[in-house]
């Protein structure tokens, strides 16, 4: 008659079984052997070594314990083929002789564990691989996106730099023109103050030159009135014996330059007649008294 055991005495039992074992079964085995011969631990360890002796430190049996112990099942596999993981071991006796179908349960038991192992191991092979599959196309992803941010913060410094240096060199050249500006403009203004300088000299040499006017009622007094460029009339008395420059220089004093720095001539209408020699008296180029004339701008002015 079986015995019934309840689920702390089962618990129990496999923990005695495990330790007797020093915990190199896989528990799930274990569970099914104890179970196959009724919970009697004895007779497991019997059918686990092949024999009634007590097992030893280093006992052997067909498939090495380890292998119960939870080695990966491929490897089980590979080093023993799943058609010796069951057979009875070598020198009778054990599961093998079993007269009432303890052989088969154990079979059974010990089939369903490997199984169970094997597929786990493979599911969890191929999860281990998709996983670092997985890690692996991420880190070359991330590592990819580190090396073009790499690429675009040196590509952005590059143009950076090179703008830095483009405008730095259009600063240059902004200096540089700025500099030829001012010292033209300065140059000009030297140039045109000692132009005024020679003007304003000259100017007074001609103030000098001119004659003073004579008084009315001298004898060879000679009035002339001149019509200027801009229409106005002036008037001044010179003496014949005077040269004709006086005229000239009277009417570059009196209109303050404006024609000191003009190419003109002095000329009289009906008949016409040009007065450019400067050296002649008045009386010589035919000027007399009450004479009109008027300033002509040379061709050239």
């Amino acid at each position: 008659m079986a015995v019934v055991l309840s689920d702390q005495e089962k618990d129990a039992t496999l923990t005695q079984f495990l330790s007797m074992m020093e915990d190199r079964v896989d528990p799930d085995v274990a569970m099914n052997l104890l179970e196959a011969v009724g919970w009697d631990v004895q007779a497991a360890t019997e059918q686990l070594y092949g024999g009634p002796s007590t097992p030893a430190r280093g006992a052997s049996m067909q498939v090495d314990r380890d292998m119960l112990a939870g080695f990966d099942a491929e490897d089980v596999a590979m080093e023993v083929g799943p058609e010796n993981f069951l057979a009875p071991p070598r020198g009778g006796g054990g599961i093998g002789e079993d007269p009432d179908g303890m052989q088969s349960q154990m079979d059974a038991a010990m089939a369903a564990s490997f199984a169970a192992q094997t597929g786990a191991g493979m599911a969890q092979t191929d999860d281990d691989l998709l996983s670092q599959a997985l890690r692996m196309s991420q880190q070359e992803e991330e590592n990819r996106q580190r090396q073009q941010l790499r690429s675009n913060q040196e590509a952005e410094l590059a143009e950076s730099e090179l703008m830095d240096q483009m405008r730095e060199i259009n600063e240059q050249e902004q200096r540089a023109q700025e500099a030829v500006v001012e010292q033209s403009r300065l140059e000009e203004e030297r140039r045109q103050a000692a132009e005024l300088e020679v003007q304003v000299a000259e100017l007074e040499v001609k103030r000098a030159r001119v004659p003073e006017e004579p008084p009315a009622g001298e004898r060879d007094r000679v009035a002339i009135m001149f019509r200027l460029l801009d229409g106005k009339k002036v008037q001044r008395a010179f003496r014949s014996s005077e040269a004709v420059g006086s005229l000239y220089d009277f009417l570059d004093v009196h209109t303050g330059q404006e024609l000191a720095q003009r190419r003109y001539q002095l000329v009289s209408t009906m008949p016409r007649q040009e007065f450019v020699d400067r050296g002649q008296t008045l009386a010589e180029a035919g000027i007399k008294n009450q004479f009109v004339l008027m300033v002509e701008l040379s061709k050239d002015d």
